[in-house]
């Protein structure tokens, strides 16, 4: 969090950090009381300081959220430093969805039977299936809330900024950077300590390793369902990694293979800044970080990931791989699905770099083509067919499928065009763009894949506000008032700037359910698609609903 008070000649700082550097005039919270920093030492921040002579005098304010109220900063009526709202906090219009990107397992980071949405307050409501106390509202029970209900944070916690979402279990960060989390915890994914599950939010600051004053950044959720393992990355203001979680194959590359409870520090981070990281939650555990540099690393198993690396001790955190990569990454794609053959259960993975200067390099299994030099490769190789890449997104290699956006706003894929995915004649071994099987398919600034594999499905936001989806329907997902599976439509909604979606799979007995969910620009939350356990939040019980309703706040 950033207020700017510079007009009385002080700067907000937020939380006070012992590990960052303040200058003259910055402005501290240490517990309930603000300090400022005079050069050389902190001191109390007094009442008169700058005309703050009236105890309740505003010193600023800032809307934390896009699109949400000011925020305003006081001194109480004791001295003490306190946040206010410029409206009332039962907020009925959203600012944020979940984190759902294009990365990670087919189960964790895109299945789900629950919604959730940061409110303009910088509270949190959540709605659909209850169990395991993944709502975060103090419940666990077999009903499903139908409609949403108020995630149980502390009364005193600032405004929550982000959330990242597991199969059941949820972490959030609110506007100082503190960590919390609640839901399934299992393999201690929550990082409390403990396997208990939780049913409201728990901080997780000052458990393990993770200072109780360091900011967290980022969360990276490696989960992929009802039978994965689960873990995740945690990433602090200084760019140092925590993992806590599940560690088969040792995933983390920390050290050992013993699972972490609580955050522990991933060593590597400590060397080189991180930015960023990725977590495969399958059986077969493999983690990525990312530096400043565009430099990647990663430990794991050997069988999938690691087979890239340049170091066969699975027990440390592995040297930059392979030494041959000289284009710097920007971002990590992966998936990994089980399939059941005769044989027995064999797993396959699909994965895709893009590089800093928009290409990209794939590697995995390779059934319909999606590949480099079109065979199954464990070694990545730079595909100079595309060009210009800001975002992508692969499937599990059983129906291997590269997608990528460019640059100038179209859709590229490869691979497998199972019900008309790739909007093209037959499965592709070469790069289409997707706008030659529709028009619609253009100035997209926004794609997701969805359903328990990605390539069944896709959708885009566009520069003018509106929402397109490809391939796979049966549950009403494009919302455009029927199930196909044959064409892209505009989904339907009259009237409304849409600044924000995403697109979900569900577990269950079929893996082709999907619903969206669509963030407008007045706050308003439109949902359809599949509604098992009420995961639309429209208070309907049908099992799917075939065009955008709201979400009943």
């Amino acid at each position: 969090m950033s207020l700017d008070i510079s007009t009385l000649g002080y700067r907000w700082r937020g939380l006070c950090s012992a590990h960052l550097n303040y200058q003259k005039g910055d402005v501290v919270r240490k517990g309930d009381h603000a300090e400022v920093f005079t050069g050389t030492a902190f001191v109390p921040f007094a009442l008169g300081q700058q005309q703050l002579t009236k105890r309740g005098q505003l010193m600023a304010s800032n809307p934390v959220l896009p699109g949400a109220p000011d925020m305003q900063l006081h001194m109480s009526a004791s001295g003490e430093l306190e946040y206010r709202f410029t409206q009332d906090r039962n907020a009925t219009r959203a600012v944020a969805l979940m984190n759902l990107d294009n990365r990670g397992d087919t189960g964790g980071g895109k299945t789900q039977y629950h919604g959730m949405a940061i409110m303009t307050d910088g509270s949190v409501r959540a709605w659909g299936d209850e169990r395991q106390g993944h709502l975060g509202n103090g419940v666990n029970s077999d009903r499903a809330r139908t409609k949403p209900v108020p995630v149980g944070f502390p009364p005193d916690t600032p405004p929550i900024v982000s959330l990242y979402k597991g199969y059941k279990s949820t972490y959030a960060i609110d506007a100082h950077g503190m960590l919390w989390s609640w839901g399934q915890n299992n393999h201690g994914q929550l990082g409390l300590g403990h396997t208990t599950e939780t049913t409201v939010p728990n901080k997780v600051n000052g458990r393990g390793d993770l200072p109780a004053d360091r900011k967290i950044v980022k969360v990276a959720v490696g989960d992929c369902g009802y039978y994965g393992y689960k873990a995740a990355i945690l990433i602090d203001e200084l760019g140092v990694c925590y993992w806590i979680g599940h560690q088969r194959y040792n995933a983390a590359g920390v050290g050992d293979n013993n699972q972490q409870n609580a955050p522990k520090v991933i060593t590597r981070s400590l060397e080189t800044p991180m930015v960023d990281a990725w977590v495969l939650g399958h059986y077969h555990m493999g983690s990525f970080l990312l530096d400043a540099k565009g430099v990647l690393y990663m430990a794991g198993e050997q069988n999938t990931i690691s087979r890239l690396q340049n170091n066969d001790n699975p027990n440390v955190m592995h040297e930059p791989w392979p030494p041959s990569f000289s284009n710097p990454v920007k971002a990590v794609r992966g998936e990994e699905s089980d399939y059941h053959v005769d044989a027995g259960s064999q797993y396959y993975r699909n994965y895709m770099i893009i590089h800093q200067n928009g290409s990209i390099s794939t590697w995995g299994h390779n059934n319909y083509g999606s590949h480099v030099p079109g065979a199954e490769s464990w070694v990545a190789t730079v595909d100079p067919r595309i060009s210009n890449v800001v975002d992508g997104y692969c499937s599990a290699g059983h129906y291997d499928q590269c997608v990528v956006l460019r640059g100038d706003g179209s859709v590229w894929g490869i691979g497998y065009n199972g019900y008309n995915s790739l909007l093209a004649p037959g499965d592709r071994n070469s790069w289409h763009n997707l706008a030659s099987g529709s028009s619609l398919i253009s100035n997209i600034t926004k794609i997701q894949g969805g359903g328990w594999v990605h390539a069944k499905m896709g959708a885009g936001l566009r520069t003018d506000g509106t929402v397109v989806k490809w391939g796979r329907n049966q549950s009403g997902a494009a919302g455009h008032g029927f199930a196909d599976n044959n064409y892209p439509s505009n989904v339907a909604l009259v009237n409304k700037r849409i600044v924000d979606f995403q697109l979900y799979g569900q577990w269950g007995h079929d893996y082709d359910n999907a619903s969206l969910l669509l963030l407008a620009e007045d706050g308003t939350v439109y949902s359809c698609g599949y509604n098992g356990y009420a995961a639309l939040g429209n208070d309907d019980d049908h099992e799917a609903m075939f065009t955008p309703s709201p979400v009943l706040f």
